[in-house]
């Protein structure tokens, strides 16, 4: 009964049952604290399992897990948005993306989802090491495969930003950090550069190429506009 309304009863309820254990236990205000660990390797790989398994179910199924990864890593940004928002949009709820930190909340989301790409690739994460680096990066255990940097970034809606400004914001920081040199270095082919931004239950993916591609498009109107004869009038007014 705690479980479902409280979320930090499930830690309690880990080490009681085993599956975590206390280290370095410390009195603070009176009561017992400690950082919770692993007890052994049996247990680490049962816990990876029953996550696995939990966000295969949040997904959709194993398939559709599967459909998320492989757009991943062919740089399918329309895919990818679509199974990220569905997952959101069913399965989560606007406390869980209401806290004072809700990069972190998807951020864990998004690497556990990706922990299916291994053995062939490793996922880094980088949320927590303050590097100023992409916060997740899918390197390739071998030379010749796909590698994929992802940058997420929370729409911030009370500083007046928009999904649009957001993205831009996003990719512009892949850009400049050049973080895909280390994939280059890993020989990882191809490389997508992404980036996914969150608003509350809204998401929104893009890849560096769309971007791209969207300003090339859009400078070949605008030269085609400025080539365009102008129209003759003189026809016009022998006609009236």
């Amino acid at each position: 009964r705690d479980i479902t309304s409280r979320s930090d009863a499930i830690w309690s309820f880990l080490l009681f049952t085993g599956y975590l254990k206390a280290v370095e236990v410390s009195m603070v205000d009176g009561r017992q604290r400690g950082k919770l660990a692993v007890p052994n390797t049996e247990v680490a790989i049962a816990l990876a399992d029953m996550v696995q398994l939990w966000f295969e179910s949040q997904a959709g199924g194993s398939d559709e897990l599967q459909s998320l990864l492989q757009a991943l890593l062919r740089g399918d940004a329309p895919v990818v948005e679509r199974h990220l928002a569905h997952m959101v949009k069913v399965n989560l709820s606007f406390f869980d993306t209401a806290s004072p930190e809700p990069e972190r909340f998807y951020h864990g989301l998004v690497v556990g989802l990706l922990a299916g790409l291994a053995p062939r690739h490793e996922v880094r994460s980088n949320r927590a090491s303050g590097f100023g680096r992409c916060d997740v990066m899918v390197l390739p255990r071998t030379a010749g495969q796909q590698g994929v940097v992802l940058e997420l970034k929370r729409v911030d809606t009370e500083a007046g930003e928009t999904t649009e400004k957001a993205l831009t914001a996003a990719l512009r920081q892949l850009r400049e950090r050049d973080d895909a040199a280390e994939l280059r270095e890993r020989g990882a082919t191809p490389i997508h550069q992404m980036a996914a931004v969150f608003e509350g239950k809204r998401v929104s993916v893009r890849t560096a190429a769309e971007k791209k591609k969207k300003a090339t498009t859009a400078r070949k109107v605008a030269v085609q506009a400025k080539l365009a004869p102008p129209a003759d009038t003189t026809a016009r007014r022998r006609r009236r």
